[in-house]
């Protein structure tokens, strides 16, 4: 039994996290054990406030107690494996520790499941909500059908995870969907998308899956590439992070994502964490993203520009084998397509060095 499902103050009061929980009891406690008390205080602190959903992991009390609202109209629906047995979840907690079987969930096409929602989005719209970040989305995709719209597909089923809070919470929302469908189901009804899985690193496999989207990207949502740590790495921080590569990671993110998530909190930032942090942010508001020139001709693009106006371009060199060094070679004027900045040749251009703040060159284009 978890909070799932039900959605309230009452369940996230009883509920807290097992495993990995630094919350003893409940979610909610005294003294915000309402969302509007926490909402509130949220946001006289100057913060938005935002909640956590898994919309497609059951909880076991309110699948028995609304059997209607679960696909199927069954309580306990398993997903057989390839011989026909009950297959067991794959997530490491779930399934590794605890051995529970995978089970159908909710069905976003039921009238009254659909009714409960509304109240649920209504509850924290009023409360002072402001978001909701959606985890393990793609479990709310109902690929075996079951759905009690006989006409719905699964995918707009899918998109209703959304649409219900956007008309709840209103225009000015923010809806974030982890690791969602590559085909992009929610867009327009999400405001990011995850594009990593739990990480704080960050390396070339994940510049090249983000870098890539670089002309969705402020376009139809905003990547990013899960939280990013600035002063040590690893799955028990135990990894120390160089200026260097601390600036790798700030540029990075600025340059093809459009969000900086941040694994550890400001208290523990020295003055050198905190001055090169302030470089990058404010994130521009413009729709429009970095490109990657060797998009075509590296299986890993490192060579980024973004285009201010024809006059200005930053361009970002990224080598992703830190411990290698790398030469790059790039033609200031010719076709971007195949790698050219694709500048005027008939005019000079002034190289400045973001980082180290100081003018480098003056170059023909």
């Amino acid at each position: 039994d978890n909070q799932q499902g039900w959605w309230d103050d009452e369940h996230w009061r009883m509920y807290g996290r097992k495993e990995r929980c630094v919350v003893e009891g409940g979610h909610y406690k005294t003294p915000y054990e309402t969302s509007a008390k926490w909402c509130r205080a949220i946001t006289e602190r100057g913060g938005i406030p935002t909640t956590y959903f898994q919309p497609g992991v059951r909880s076991e009390d309110y699948a028995e107690a609304f059997p209607g609202h679960m696909l199927f109209n069954e309580s306990h629906r398993h997903i057989p494996d390839a011989k026909g047995r009950p297959r067991v979840e794959a997530h490491a907690i779930r399934g590794g520790i605890y051995k529970i079987k995978h089970q159908e969930s909710y069905d976003y096409t039921d009238p009254e499941f659909l009714k409960h929602m509304r109240t649920v989005y209504a509850n924290l719209a009023d409360a002072g909500m402001r978001g909701v970040f959606y985890d393990y989305p793609t479990r709310a995709y109902p690929a075996r059908g079951g759905m009690e719209d006989d006409y719905s597909t699964a995918s707009a089923a899918y998109r209703t995870v959304y649409r219900l809070a956007r008309e709840a919470l209103g225009p000015v929302c923010y809806l974030q969907e982890r690791l969602g469908w590559g085909a992009d189901l929610a867009t327009g009804l999400v405001d990011s998308q995850r594009t990593e899985g739990d990480t704080n690193v960050l390396n070339r496999k994940i510049v090249r899956r983000t870098g890539l989207r670089w002309y969705k990207n402020r376009m139809i949502t905003n990547y990013d590439m899960d939280g990013k740590a600035l002063i040590a790495k690893g799955p028990t921080q135990e990894i120390p992070i160089s200026a260097t590569e601390r600036q790798a990671i700030l540029t990075m993110n600025y340059t093809i994502s459009a969000r900086l998530l941040l694994t550890e909190t400001f208290s523990k930032m020295s003055p050198a964490v905190i001055h090169d942090l302030s470089r990058t942010i404010p994130y521009h508001d413009s729709t429009l993203s970095a490109r990657p020139l060797d998009a075509f001709i590296n299986e890993y693009p490192s060579v980024f520009d973004f285009a201010i106006s024809p006059r200005w371009h930053q361009l970002v060199l990224y080598n992703g084998e830190p411990d290698t060094g790398k030469r790059f070679d790039i033609r200031l004027s010719g076709d971007p397509t195949f790698g050219a900045v694709g500048l005027d040749p008939g005019h000079s251009y002034y190289v400045y060095d973001f980082w180290n703040d100081r003018l480098t060159a003056k170059l023909q284009g």
